[in-house]
């Protein structure tokens, strides 16, 4: 037999050029029984050697450096065998995956805090999960904000969902050493085998689309269902219309495929029994989409389609266009009409669009001190520096900043001040807040004072009835939006509303 065809490789990568030449080694320390312990002994000692440092290495690349928990290659290794290893049995159990994905404040910590406080917060969330769950599952830490557990208890849906709010408080609960306090918050996506998928990738995907509709609807956990399958291939085919909707087309021509539509803000004066006498009249511009095949599309939804696909920066600049003719045609008959126009995040870092905005008001010749650009909270802290930056900029050009959603994410009194906003519009969530005494009427009641002690103006969102106005007036509130004082109106509709409010006195709906 050739040499080379007689090489054997042992599995600690010692190497015998044959079968023969191995033999002879193990007769000739045969003969010497010290010579034999020794070369055993160290033998022993060199694999001892190399199993620590194997396993070094597999902890390495199977486990989180921070928590010490399973990463995502651990995960796929086990979790792809298991589902296999009960697929073969006559009644498989029932299998919950949950992904958690830390909300948004995890992020903001991670940028407020040295390396070692950030590790150390992130080491007592997974311990704690750790020592909660105990032998009831898998716990496994796939990305830096995302943990997975895979419960095998066979749990039914009620039993199932005490277990999710379990770990949401264990997660939710402050952590505090003394040095820093601080809360993270977590949304939860959940499917089971074999329900809702008979493998790893269908169980990881459907519990993947589960996570984002958490996410998206901003609620603490969602089971997943088949509807939910269905709205992701709904948006890919939204997606391929948005395309077409867009494709190789001027801006111009996009008139074709979207309208923009305007909701009344109002300062008001005085409250009569009868209406409202203002001071001040701002329209709100919302886009709708003209989809051939479903109709017209809701601004929630093309946004978010929008944003996927990068085709918000071609809507956005058809929107702005669009937005400046229409408030320079109005205004030479309505000369004091403002216009409040939202903006994407992309939008806002895009390099071009400060410069991109400074030419469509020279080309519509409208004042830039008439347009309010609405970015959200989120936005900003996408990149603070470059935001405060881009908001400067936008201020020289003569631009004003209204803050969107106050109250729904970070609402620092820092980020107010670093950012200069001219404008705060209070989320509609704090609706409810004003019928009835309380800690949210303290915190809107709050908020508007340290507006105005910042001297800027306030926009109370969402306001639906009559008492809800009286009360938003009564805590200082003089800026209002909602159904209350009218639905988002197209062009025509909008423009008769100006014409039937030249007065500046806007009736009360029957």
């Amino acid at each position: 037999m050739k040499e080379s065809e007689n090489k054997i490789k042992n599995n600690r990568s010692h190497e015998f050029s044959s079968l023969e030449e191995a033999r002879n080694i193990i007769d000739e320390l045969l003969q010497d029984k010290t010579v034999l312990l020794g070369k055993i002994r160290s033998l022993m000692i060199r694999l001892e050697q190399s199993e620590r440092m194997q396993q070094s290495s597999s902890m390495k690349l199977m486990y989180d450096g921070i928590s010490g928990l399973p990463n995502h290659f651990k995960m796929d290794k086990d979790i792809g065998t298991l589902l296999w290893d009960f697929f073969q049995l006559p009644e498989p159990p029932r299998i919950s995956l949950l992904l958690i994905k830390l909300d948004k404040n995890f992020n903001h910590i991670r940028q407020a805090f040295t390396t070692e406080v950030f590790e150390n917060i992130l080491y007592t969330i997974s311990n704690r999960l750790k020592e909660m769950l105990d032998q009831r599952g898998l716990l496994y830490h796939p990305r830096l904000d995302e943990f997975a557990i895979y419960i095998f208890d066979s749990l039914p849906d009620e039993q199932l969902q005490n277990l999710v709010r379990e770990i949401t408080e264990n997660i939710e609960t402050t952590i505090d050493n003394q040095v820093y306090k601080v809360k993270v918050g977590c949304h939860i996506g959940i499917a089971s085998f074999p329900e809702d998928g008979l493998n790893k990738r269908m169980l990881l995907s459907n519990a993947d689309i589960a996570l984002s509709q958490a996410l998206i609807s901003e609620t603490a956990m969602v089971f997943f269902n088949d509807e939910m399958r269905r709205d992701v291939m709904g948006n890919l085919e939204m997606q391929d219309g948005l395309l077409s909707a867009i494709e190789v087309k001027t801006i111009l021509e996009l008139s074709d495929n979207f309208t923009l539509f305007f909701q009344p803000i109002l300062t008001v004066g005085k409250i009569n029994p009868e209406g409202l006498d203002c001071t001040e009249i701002k329209a709100e511009v919302l886009i709708r989409w003209k989809d051939p095949n479903r109709g017209t599309v809701l601004p929630r939804n093309l946004i978010e389609v929008a944003e996927e696909t990068g085709l918000i920066l071609p809507i956005g600049r058809w929107l702005l266009k669009a937005s400046m003719m229409k408030l320079s045609e109005w205004q030479k008959v309505y000369s004091s009409l403002k216009l409040s126009i939202n903006i994407s995040p992309r939008q806002f870092f895009s390099d071009s669009f400060s410069g991109e905005l400074k030419e469509l008001v020279e080309r519509a010749d409208v004042d830039p001190h008439d347009i309010f650009l609405e970015i959200t909270e989120s936005c900003l802290f996408n990149d603070q520096e470059l935001a405060s930056e881009e908001i400067k900029v936008l201020h020289e050009i003569g631009f004003n900043i209204s803050l969107d959603d106050f109250g729904t994410g970070y609402s620092s009194l820092g980020y107010l001040d670093r950012f200069h906003a001219d404008v705060l519009k209070i989320d509609r969530i704090f609706t409810d807040g004003l019928d009835e005494e309380g800690k949210k009427r303290d915190i809107i009641k709050s908020i508007v004072r340290i507006g105005q002690e910042l001297d800027m103006e306030v926009v109370f969102e969402g306001i639906e009835t009559k008492n809800q106005l009286e009360k938003a007036y009564e805590l200082g509130c003089r800026t209002f939006q909602g159904f209350l004082i009218s639905h988002p109106l197209p062009v025509e509709d909008f423009q008769e509303f100006l014409e039937n409010t030249k007065d500046k006195f806007i009736a009360f709906p029957d």
